[in-house]
């Protein structure tokens, strides 16, 4: 579950997040056409909503929705008052600038072990809701 989480914290700080949200809108964009026109007459009561047709191909795909998801519990815990800015920044520097907790301790003045307990904290509410 740890691995799950920390590739999550990862992918949203990175933009890999969005990257993937856009991916998999175009995969299900390139679905081929459906030519239900099996016995070769000419069809009726055909609809031609392309629109619709796409929403539902996003509303409907589980993993485009997982993505969402995952997107918007991150954004409403790091900007909601539950997470303090300090722990928004240790995960900033953590997950999307990859500095070592040593590196992050001296940048932000605060202790090795209060940085990664904050994180753990974090890591903990978040394994809650996804």
């Amino acid at each position: 579950m740890a691995d799950k989480i920390d590739a999550v914290l990862r992918d949203y700080f990175t933009g890999a997040l969005d990257l993937k949200i856009i991916q998999r809108k175009r995969e299900l964009d390139s679905v081929g056409a459906n030519d239900e026109n099996v016995g070769g007459g000419r069809a009726q009561n055909k609809h031609t909503r392309p629109l619709d047709d796409m929403m539902i191909r996003y509303e409907s795909d589980y993993e485009l929705q997982a993505l969402f998801r995952q997107r918007r519990i991150m954004k409403e815990w790091l900007s909601s008052g539950v997470c303090d800015k300090e722990t928004n920044e240790i995960l900033k520097l953590h997950y999307g600038k990859k500095y070592t907790w040593d590196k992050i301790s001296n940048e932000l003045f605060i202790g090795r072990n209060t940085a990664i307990r904050k994180r753990n904290w974090f890591k903990r509410v978040l394994a809650a809701q996804i």
